[in-house]
C-alpha cells in the first residue's frame, strides 16, 4: 500500500477504521507487522556536484502507516507531553515553538556580548554527523519512555527497526539483495533517516545529555537588562 491508498481510504469510513485499527493494535501490543520491516534506501544530494558518499544523505522509504504512527506517537504526543512537563531544556531548539534560526541568533549574540564587554570566552562547534544512525536502541527506548511514550509503543518501534530489511535504490534500479534483517549476526542501530520517530528520539536522548551537561558545567551566565534575570547557557543544540 502507498500514500494514495490511504488517501482513498478516507472516503470510506469502514476501510479507514480497519486501517487505523491495524496500526493501533500493533503499536499497543508492542508488535511489528511483516510488511513494516521493508525499507528502500535512497541517497540524495546535499549539495550540487557533491557526489561522495560522505557528502550525501540516505533517506529510508518506510511503510506509510508505520511512519504515520511513528510521527503521531513520537513526533506529536511525546513532544506535546515533554513540552507540558517542561522536560526539554531551553538549549534544545528543535522543539515546538522554537526555530533553528534562534540557535544561530543566540550564538551571534553570545559573541557580541563578549566583544562589547571585552570578556574572554570560547565556543566549540560540533557537527553530530550520522546521529540518527548511531542512536543505540536501548537508550532510545528509555529516553522515549522518560518523556511519556508507553513501553509497548517504544517496543513496537524498536522491534520493527531491528528486523528491518534495507534494499538500495540506485540509477540502475532497486537491488535484489538487502542488508540487515533478523538473519544477520549483528543488529543495526539508529532510527533511520526518514522515520517520523528519528528526530524526536534524538531530541529525547539530547534532553538527558543536556541535563547532565548543565549539572556539571557552569557555562555562560548573563543577566538581562530589564528583568535582571540570570540566563545560563551551557550548550546550543539543533537537530535537522
Amino acid at each position: 500500500m502507498h500514500i494514495g491508498t490511504y488517501k482513498a481510504a478516507t472516503f470510506n469510513k469502514t476501510i479507514h477504521q480497519m486501517k487505523t485499527d491495524v496500526v493501533n493494535i500493533a503499536y499497543r501490543m508492542g508488535l511489528t507487522i511483516p510488511r513494516w520491516t521493508y525499507d528502500l534506501d535512497v541517497t540524495l544530494l546535499k549539495k550540487i556536484d557533491r557526489i561522495k558518499p560522505s557528502d550525501m544523505r540516505t533517506i529510508g522509504q518506510l511503510e506509510a502507516d508505520f511512519n504515520q504512527g511513528a510521527s503521531l506517537h513520537f513526533g506529536k504526543r511525546m513532544m506535546k507531553n515533554a513540552m507540558k512537563h517542561r522536560a526539554i531544556p531551553e538549549s534544545q531548539y528543535s522543539k515546538p515553538m522554537s526555530r533553528a534560526i534562534e540557535a544561530a541568533l543566540v550564538k551571534t549574540m553570545f559573541f557580541d556580548y563578549l566583544r562589547l564587554h571585552r570578556l574572554p570566552g570560547a565556543f566549540c562547534a560540533m557537527d553530530l554527523m550520522q546521529c540518527f544512525d548511531r542512536m543505540a536502541h536501548p537508550v532510545s527506548s528509555l529516553a522515549a519512555q522518560r518523556l511519556g511514550v508507553p513501553k509497548n509503543i517504544s517496543q513496537s518501534m524498536i522491534r520493527t527497526i531491528m528486523s528491518m530489511k534495507h534494499y538500495i535504490r540506485t540509477a540502475y534500479g532497486d537491488s535484489d539483495f538487502y542488508y540487515g534483517g533478523e538473519d544477520e549476526d549483528f543488529v543495526l542501530q539508529g532510527a533511520i533517516q526518514g522515520n517520523g520517530a528519528a528526530s524526536p528520539l534524538f531530541i529525547a536522548i539530547s534532553c538527558v545529555l543536556l541535563t547532565f551537561l548543565e549539572s556539571y558545567i557552569i557555562g555562560f551566565n548573563i543577566r538581562t537588562a530589564i528583568t535582571c534575570t540570570v540566563i545560563a547557557i551551557a550548550a546550543v543544540i539543533v537537530c535537522r
